[in-house]
């Protein structure tokens, strides 16, 4: 109970969770510049500090359009 006491009050703070997610802004600008670059039809989504990327060149507004998004195969060969 300490360390997550003291991680809630000294670690997981407002200004660090704005830090990190000013850091996956900049982290999804800089991915989708490069992959627009190159030509692959892909889009870096992102929720907060976290980024990800989807095999279409439109990001999909609804969660039909999410899994029509996924390739099983592609996603397994990691």
């Amino acid at each position: 109970m300490a360390a997550a006491r003291a991680g809630l009050a000294e670690v997981f703070t407002a200004e660090a969770y704005q830090r990190v997610s000013e850091l996956g802004e900049q982290l999804q600008r800089g991915l989708q510049k490069l992959v627009g670059a190159s030509g692959l039809g892909l889009t870096i989504d992102r929720w907060g500090g976290r980024c990800q990327w989807r095999l279409t060149t439109e990001a999909p507004v609804t969660g039909y359009d999410g899994y029509g998004s996924v390739n099983e195969a592609f996603a397994d060969a990691r």
